[in-house]
């Protein structure tokens, strides 16, 4: 009987993991489907618009605001710029595409979760390592950052950069050093969800900035909350309707 319970204990106590493993690996798949659709689009593509419709009929792992913003920089050459599905994607030219493109996925892994003190919040990041061959012998190697939730892809993040550095300071429990990374970025404009996100975590659960008085965290983490509420970004939307919402930003 005793040995039963052992082994019901430790089948329970793994579900959990079991559950994260699965959660992980469909995040990992979606940047996978990601970088098949890209290499559809090579293979496919011949001219701009035929690149956009292609792209646009495929990127099933797209929200539907990244698939209007893709589009658009495709159609424009895929220049750099404001793009929801990152900067690296403006490499791509339509002469480039033309003259032979292709893709090789080095690695694509787990990263890290995101806090989630909601039922709807957070997101799983996945670290994926592509090369691309272009111009016969020319290559690049590119290493990002792909935030996943629901089945979609919300931002894409350069390894390296300041968000990315925040998030591995976070998860390493250095809330003090991550805290005013997330702050900068979040001060930088109205649209950095991401990082408004892991600032109104750590303002609500005063992790790394008890250097602040109570109304200033409260102000700082009802203005970033709202922003989401109203651009309809999820995670952050739905910390202002928990704990935020009877408060309107000055």
């Amino acid at each position: 009987m005793k040995r039963l319970l052992l082994v019901l204990f430790v089948v329970l106590i793994g579900l959990p993991s079991s559950a994260n493993t699965t959660e992980t690996q469909a995040a990992e798949s979606v940047v996978r489907e990601f970088f098949d659709n890209i290499s559809y689009w090579f293979e496919n593509a011949k001219t701009k618009n035929r690149m956009a419709r292609v792209y646009y009929d495929k990127a099933k792992s797209l929200t539907q605001v990244e698939q209007c913003h893709f589009v658009d920089k495709i159609t424009n050459e895929l220049g750099f710029g404001d793009c929801f599905v990152a900067d690296w994607l403006g490499f791509f030219s339509k002469e480039r595409v033309e003259n032979g493109c292709s893709l090789r996925i080095n690695a694509i892994r787990y990263h890290c979760d995101e806090p989630r003190i909601t039922t709807t919040g957070g997101g799983i990041w996945v670290y994926a390592d592509v090369t691309f061959y272009y111009d016969n012998n020319k290559s690049i190697r590119i290493t990002d950052y792909f935030r996943v939730l629901k089945g979609k892809i919300y931002r894409v993040d350069q390894e390296g950069s300041e968000l990315s550095k925040a998030i591995k300071l976070y998860n390493n429990k250095n809330y003090y050093a991550a805290f005013p990374i997330f702050l900068k970025i979040s001060e930088s404009g109205r649209y950095e969800f991401e990082a408004q996100y892991y600032a109104v975590v750590m303002l609500t659960l005063k992790q790394g900035c008890d250097n602040l008085t109570k109304t200033a965290r409260k102000n700082y983490a009802v203005k970033y909350s709202y922003y989401g509420y109203t651009y309809k970004n999820e995670p952050l939307a739905d910390l202002y309707m928990k704990y935020y919402y009877q408060y309107k930003p000055r």
